[in-house]
């Protein structure tokens, strides 16, 4: 099942598989599925049920104890916050800083990386592209290997431009 499918089938799917998983008795995955829940909801042009799903995974996740996807829900709270009003930008920064802090205690560099690029994007957005690059920086040196993983690049090319470190560049053929 991809996310990238688009429409409300890839919506409707995951709910089947969600309500599935749960019949079980496992929450284990729950919050990963949500997070690409929220991502096809956004995608099919749900932003407000996109964000309220970010905001009840979160709420869950504080419930069960189940943290790991906590910096990617967090990254998505930032990014649906801004697709969801522009002029919200302030709170969307606050969710992608924090979803930084989440992953740094959890020492999870990839959920990092993502949150930092998020932050990236948006700082140079606003103009603030000394900041952008020093965020992403800060990440992206831990990375040595896996510049030529599939589905990189797409990610990988925004970033580059908003920020202007020709670094990226190079990491992102």
């Amino acid at each position: 099942m991809h996310v990238q499918d688009g429409g409300d089938r890839p919506v409707a799917r995951f709910r089947e598989a969600i309500g599935a998983y749960r019949a079980t008795g496992n929450e284990l995955y729950v919050p990963h599925t949500m997070s690409l829940l929220a991502t096809a909801q956004h995608r099919s042009g749900d932003v407000t049920g996109a964000l309220e799903t970010v905001l009840t995974t979160l709420e869950n996740t504080e419930a069960t104890g189940t943290r790991l996807w906590d910096p990617e829900l967090h990254r998505l709270k930032g990014e649906l916050l801004l697709a969801q009003d522009p002029g919200a930008a302030p709170a969307a920064e606050a969710a992608l800083r924090h979803a930084i802090d989440v992953a740094r205690g959890q020492r999870t560099k990839s959920w990092e990386l993502r949150a930092a690029a998020s932050l990236a994007q948006l700082l140079a957005r606003q103009g603030r592209r000394s900041e952008a690059r020093e965020t992403l920086a800060d990440v992206y040196g831990w990375f040595t290997e896996g510049f030529d993983t599939a589905g990189r690049a797409p990610n990988c090319r925004p970033i580059t431009v908003a920020t202007g470190i020709s670094a990226f560049a190079n990491a992102c053929r």
